[in-house]
């Protein structure tokens, strides 16, 4: 009885296998942001069952800065992904059997804003009735400008150009923490400064991390909300990066970074809380700019909340690294 089990499960195992080939959507993800855009276009390229496609999006935005592009599905998060200006970064995937595929993204960009744009859906780039073609390759062109020509799905010589409008959701911007991240390590401490900047629904904050290691060293940073994830940043000691946000509607925002340096350094911190950083009742007062001073020691002064009106006396604080 055991052997004559044995096809039995291999054939279930079959079934299994393929049923979830049908039900979802395969990724594979090209993991190289840098990467010269392919030649092949998008276009008329036909329409098959489980379609196979590839999504690949171009950064053409008009101050030519690196471009934060943050794509999800229902079934996938592809995480934040930083393209340079001129280059490419892609996706493949196949189309699920319900024909409800749908990659969102969301881009920002240094003075370009906080938008989205839906990247790929069933309705506009896999349907043989829609108004634009159907594409195997879609090749996106992004930001040209902030109009008409905000999103280019362009063909394989790039002589048709199919444009739209950003497609922003003004009621997820309410209930999601709005980004727009500085990609450029820019400034030095001591020409910003953080304090008491007053507390409304919604606010607007804007958080700068000081590289002040006492070992002066380059230090990593990687920080993330339960919606955002900034990726990897290295900000040189004694220089700055920030990012930009509204503070949800229900006052839970928090963003957690990650900070190494060094040989074997690695150390956490919520690097913004309501309750600490936009509480007018808390004891730390609210910023609206928060800046922070990275590392002066390893001990009480780990992390330092800087106000402007007194740039001698921060408010610091130890690691509050998770064992």
């Amino acid at each position: 009885m055991a052997f004559s089990s044995k096809p039995h499960c291999i054939l279930m195992f079959m079934i299994s296998f393929y049923t979830l080939t049908l039900f979802a959507s395969t990724l594979e993800v090209s993991s190289v942001a840098v990467a010269e855009a392919p030649g092949p276009g998008s276009g008329g390229d036909g329409f098959i069952p489980l379609a196979k496609k590839h999504v690949v999006i171009r950064n053409v935005v008009q101050n030519r800065q690196t471009l934060n592009v943050h794509c999800k599905s229902s079934d996938d998060d592809l995480g934040l992904i930083h393209i340079p200006f001129g280059n490419s970064w892609g996706f493949r995937f196949r189309v699920n059997i319900w024909e409800s595929t749908r990659f969102r993204c969301h881009f920002t960009w240094y003075f370009g804003g906080s938008h989205y744009f839906d990247i790929f859906s069933t309705w506009r780039d896999d349907n043989d009735f829609g108004k634009t073609p159907v594409c195997k390759e879609c090749i996106w062109e992004v930001g040209r400008n902030n109009g008409d020509e905000a999103m280019c799905r362009i063909t394989q010589d790039g002589s048709v150009r199919y444009c739209f409008t950003w497609d922003d959701d003004v009621l997820y911007t309410l209930f999601a923490s709005v980004l727009d991240v500085s990609n450029a390590v820019q400034e030095k401490s001591t020409s910003v400064s953080a304090g008491v900047d007053g507390y409304w629904p919604l606010a607007p904050k804007h958080v700068i991390i000081n590289n002040t290691l006492y070992s002066k060293q380059t230090l990593n940073v990687h920080c993330k909300s339960t919606e955002d994830d900034l990726g990897l940043i290295h900000i040189p000691w004694n220089q700055t990066w920030g990012f930009r946000f509204h503070v949800n509607l229900f006052k839970t925002t928090k963003f957690r970074c990650h900070f190494t340096w060094g040989i074997g350094e690695s150390h956490e911190f919520n690097i913004f809380t309501v309750a600490r950083d936009d509480d007018n009742f808390g004891d730390y007062g609210v910023c609206k700019l928060c800046i922070w001073e990275v590392g002066r020691d390893n001990k009480e002064k780990a992390m330092c909340r800087v106000n402007r009106d007194d740039l001698k006396h921060p408010v610091c604080f130890p690691w509050d690294d998770i064992l």
